[in-house]
């Protein structure tokens, strides 16, 4: 977060230091940058060239190292822009030989946790297809539909039933992530469950939507100059390649039905679910949450 002093620990990788150039609001390259980490003692510990993960975000590179005093240090980044101008940039940060988890979660039950859940239902276990970014973006439309469901987001406060009637609704805090330091919260088996459940159903929606476009255009639309020939199971497609490929519209359809049962039934569990989670609320606090 903007304002926060970033704590790092030794061996971790220098690559949670990053920057970002912008000219009038949009991500710009630079010709060089280059970065060097001073310890507390003001002693140079790492220099190298910085990574390059997208535009306009640079990265330090190597790890941080032992051996050297502890606590706040500094990160210089030197920036030649591709106007040839140099300009350069300071930012403090912490060193230490621990991470520190302060509050009511626990440091052990991670994000990671929750991947390997989906990946395990969904039949990627390895993470060959579905990795870490493809979970994380899932994990941040699941977490938003769950708090709007469940009547946790802010825009969604409870506000108490007409007339006062059993007074006002209980509040009780949203659900929040963290995918930097991998943790989730409120972090119990319910909230988890809930997360995986969800996660499963916008990949399966998404799965078929991508099936029923592919079936739709595998006749028409942009290879429909190559078709070869056409039968009954299906379609023989040139490539742009030159190799002949087998589509066929029949079998994908039947599988996008199958993928349609099954988004079906995980949809009714996820519906049970939240009402189990509603009715323990509204039973465990007298009030209602809706």
């Amino acid at each position: 977060m903007a304002g926060e002093t970033k704590v790092l620990t030794i061996g971790q990788a220098a690559s949670a230091l990053d920057i970002f150039l912008s000219a009038n609001g949009a991500a710009v390259s630079g010709q060089y940058v280059g970065f060097e980490l001073f310890d507390a003692a003001n002693v140079s510990a790492v220099s190298g060239v910085a990574l390059n993960p997208s535009l306009g975000r640079y990265v330090g590179s190597g790890t941080i190292p032992a051996g050297f005093q502890l606590g706040t240090w500094r990160v210089d980044w030197t920036i030649i822009t591709v106007g040839n101008s140099l300009a350069t940039a300071t930012e403090p940060f912490c060193v230490q030989d621990v991470n520190i988890a302060i509050g009511f979660v626990d440091p052990s039950d991670k994000t990671s946790d929750i991947y390997e859940a989906v990946r395990l239902d969904i039949g990627d276990p390895e993470g060959q297809v579905f990795d870490d970014d493809f979970m994380g973006r899932n994990l941040k439309k699941a977490v938003r539909r769950l708090n709007h469901r469940l009547g946790l987001s802010p825009t969604n406060r409870p506000k108490g039933i007409p007339g006062n009637f059993g007074g006002p609704r209980i509040k009780v805090s949203p659900i929040t992530f963290d995918l930097t330091d991998g943790t989730i919260s409120p972090n119990n088996d319910e909230i988890c469950d809930l997360v995986v459940m969800q996660i499963e159903l916008i990949i399966l929606e998404s799965e078929v939507s991508a099936l029923k476009r592919l079936a739709a255009t595998s006749a028409s639309g942009p290879y429909a100059s190559l078709v070869a020939g056409a039968t009954q199971d299906g379609l023989s497609v040139k490539n742009a390649d030159g190799v002949m490929v087998s589509i066929s519209p029949s079998r994908l359809n039947v599988r996008a039905d199958l993928h349609k049962f099954d988004i079906k039934n995980r949809r009714e569990e996820l519906e049970r679910m939240i009402r189990a989670f509603l009715n323990r609320q509204t039973g465990n606090y007298g009030k209602m949450i809706y």
